[in-house]
């Protein structure tokens, strides 16, 4: 008997296991709710968007990691992860293959999906359902980043979410003069995004819903430009890259 496909579509934010105890947690009225409407302006385009899966085994991924932990800052002492060496890897080939060149009137930025769990006050379970993630937005610069400098500030970005940013996105009134900002400056064209996220390590393929484990995990369509979704590939030995453009 061959063994099942399964297609899941599990958020980023959104591990699952069975057999947890679930925390009972005061429900939280979050005031940037209302204005999310241009997050989706940036991300869903009206032409069409193309998704294509590049495939990196864990060889070629080793010397992605090596070539981009040169470089003299502090963030640079440890080795890239394999998601932040695919990062720089496609964010270069993508300012290259688009042939984009920096406009003063614009602002070029790199959104990493993070998980803020761990980051509330009292930290909650790593298996609560739901998207409790928010984006680190790293400002980069165009035609002269080899990709060490995306490294450097997505590792600052997601540094600064941490307890006191999520006290301040409670509290609202800061965070949502930023998308304010941010909102208005989406609405000129002044702002060019490219957004990476990640299922790495969700432990998909040990799924198993009476059927036997999956023989390979996909996610379901999306119409999100500039977006890149890393999965795991089935074995372990490498990771799928989703990359959705406009065609």
């Amino acid at each position: 008997m061959s063994r099942p496909l399964l297609i899941t579509a599990f958020h980023k934010s959104s591990p699952i296991q069975s057999q947890r105890t679930w925390t009972n947690f005061s429900r939280t009225r979050w005031k940037t709710c209302k204005i999310l409407a241009w997050l989706f302006k940036l991300l869903i385009s009206s032409a069409v968007v193309a998704t294509k899966i590049l495939t990196f085994p864990s060889s070629k991924i080793s010397i992605l990691q090596e070539k981009y932990s040169g470089g003299a800052t502090e963030f640079s002492q440890r080795w890239p992860s394999w998601v932040e060496a695919l990062s720089a890897f496609i964010w270069t080939r993508f300012i290259s293959a688009t042939e984009m060149k920096a406009e003063p009137n614009k602002i070029y930025t790199v959104h990493h999906a993070v998980n803020l769990r761990t980051s509330l006050d009292p930290p909650l379970s790593e298996y609560h359902f739901g998207n409790i993630s928010r984006l680190a937005i790293a400002m980069l610069s165009v035609g002269v980043d080899d990709g060490t400098e995306l490294l450097q500030k997505v590792r600052e970005a997601i540094r600064a979410v941490n307890g006191e940013y999520v006290a301040q996105l409670r509290q609202g009134d800061k965070h949502l003069n930023f998308l304010k900002e941010r909102m208005a400056q989406a609405n000129k064209g002044e702002l060019v995004t490219f957004n990476f996220t990640s299922l790495c390590r969700f432990l998909l393929y040990e799924a198993d819903f009476g059927w036997g484990k999956p023989v390979w995990v996909g996610s379901a369509g999306l119409v999100y430009k500039n977006q890149v979704t890393f999965i795991d590939r089935a074995r372990g030995n490498g990771i799928e890259a989703w990359i959705n453009l406009r065609k």
